[in-house]
């Protein structure tokens, strides 16, 4: 991380009854290993309570990340978590979606994204920008990122004792091939946010765009609380997510 971040407050919510200190025990042992790059407050609250927060004079979060299981029914998205979620939309307040527990047999990734959608009835505006990669019979161990069509491998991590550690490599064209109707959507979603009025003009008429530009006015939307991306977490390996959300807040709150 080459970037210092200033000091924000991200708060960590989620449904009713289902743990977030997973994710944020995941984000505190990196700030650990690398203080010197990470200046954030991290603050767990139940959804109602987020709603209390922001009609207080206290300073209301920078961003909010929604924390959602990838295993149906095990924290589902409830009425309390939607009303949070309006609460954020109402003040433009940035919101990052990270589905949970993708190392479990049951998870179902996309299922996670399409309830998501549904639920907080914003299904062009909650795009993925990531999609899992699962090991042969060992759960998840590398992700896929669609806005740079590149890879990051955890399995280096296994036996390393390296908290997080993964490479970085390019997508394979097997990968690619499998990918076209994901990245396709959140190139949609990004033109539809984007606040520039020939960025969606130039997608439809099939210009191509460079990493950097889609990567501008993603950042530029994200910020503006009118683009939500949704990552995922796993609890194994040890780290497995959390420093590419960690990268995107760091975009997002700079």
């Amino acid at each position: 991380m080459d970037q210092e971040l200033k000091s924000r407050r991200v708060a960590i919510t989620g449904p009713q009854n289902f743990d977030t200190s997973d994710l944020l025990t995941s984000m505190k042992t990196l700030a650990a290993i690398e203080p010197e790059s990470l200046r954030i407050e991290w603050v767990t609250t139940e959804p109602q309570h987020l709603i209390t927060d922001f009609n207080t004079p206290v300073d209301p979060p920078a961003c909010v990340i929604f924390v959602v299981s990838a295993v149906e029914g095990d924290g589902d998205i409830d009425d309390a978590t939607t009303h949070a979620w309006e609460a954020c939309a109402e003040r433009n307040v940035p919101r990052i979606i990270v589905i949970s527990h993708s190392e479990d047999p049951d998870a179902d990734f996309e299922d996670a994204v399409t309830h998501c959608q549904a639920a907080l009835d914003e299904a062009a505006s909650i795009v993925a920008v990531q999609l899992p990669l699962y090991a042969d019979g060992a759960g998840v161990g590398g992700i896929l990122d669609l806005l740079t069509e590149s890879i990051y491998d955890y399995s280096v991590s296994t036996g390393s004792g390296a908290y997080g550690r993964y490479l970085v490599i390019p997508a394979e064209p097997e990968h690619l091939s499998l990918i076209t109707d994901d990245r396709d959507r959140l190139l949609e979603g990004i033109a539809t946010e984007s606040a520039d009025p020939h960025f969606i003009e130039k997608l439809i008429s099939g210009h191509h765009f460079d990493t950097e530009v889609v990567q501008r006015e993603f950042i530029d939307s994200v910020r503006g609380g009118r683009l939500y991306p949704v990552v995922f977490h796993a609890s194994y390996p040890s780290g497995f997510g959390t420093d590419p959300l960690l990268q995107l807040l760091r975009d997002c709150l700079s």
